[in-house]
């Protein structure tokens, strides 16, 4: 699936990826030992038939001198997929999908994500660390000019502004209150998400989700 602009070297699965996808499958085999999974890798999961696009608007956005649910509409293009049937006694009883997007911007940074989810039983699978529902795991910008992760320690998000006084609103007054510890804790996660996260976070979000689909299949 080809568009204007794409970069060839960060919308497809690169060759590290794909060995981490590997793994990923080979743990849940010894994982699961005992419970007759085992798992197909589906030759034709990457046609491009079965990729897609989805549009995603951000609401109330501001755009010159009015309000838009349009104006800062993004295009996501599942640019490439890796699909692994799960069967159980060589019966399929799931699949396992790999989704990698892309989206080309002109005034923001372009960015890709990694999302994984199963066909069947799969509506509670959000992670702390997606940038949007759906959409996954948010690559840093530094990945564009690489092709390669970087580490967590080498991303700077000085950029974060957080503000301490948040505003309540009652049928009477409005209160100023400071907000607590945890909730500036959050908010700096929920930056990251937007920014971009790097190498040790996406080894932790794939493991949460390998230990979640472990819990679904040992079922």
């Amino acid at each position: 699936m080809g568009f204007f602009g794409i970069k060839k070297k960060i919308s497809k699965f690169s060759s590290w990826e794909k060995s981490y996808i590997e793994k990923f499958i080979e743990k849940l085999l010894i994982n699961l030992k005992g419970k007759k999974i085992s798992f197909k890798y589906d030759l034709d999961s990457n046609d491009e038939r079965r990729l897609g696009i989805e549009v995603i608007p951000r609401a109330n956005a501001y755009a010159g001198n009015k309000w838009s649910d349009r104006a800062f509409e993004d295009t996501y293009i599942n640019t490439d997929l890796i699909s692994y049937d799960i069967l159980k006694n060589g019966k399929k009883i799931n699949r396992i999908n790999f989704l990698k997007y892309y989206t080309n911007r002109v005034i923001t940074k372009d960015f890709v994500s990694l999302y994984i989810t199963l066909d069947k039983n799969d509506n509670d699978n959000y992670h702390k660390f997606e940038h949007h529902h759906g959409l996954g795991f948010r690559f840093h910008h530094k990945y564009n000019q690489h092709g390669q992760l970087p580490l967590n320690e080498h991303i700077d998000y000085s950029n974060f502004k957080y503000n301490p006084i948040g505003t309540t609103y009652t049928t009477t007054k409005t209160t100023k209150y400071k907000k607590p510890v945890s909730a500036k804790k959050q908010e700096f996660e929920d930056f990251k998400n937007i920014e971009g996260r790097g190498y040790e976070d996406l080894q932790e979000y794939l493991n949460d989700h390998r230990i979640r689909i472990e819990k679904i299949l040992k079922k």
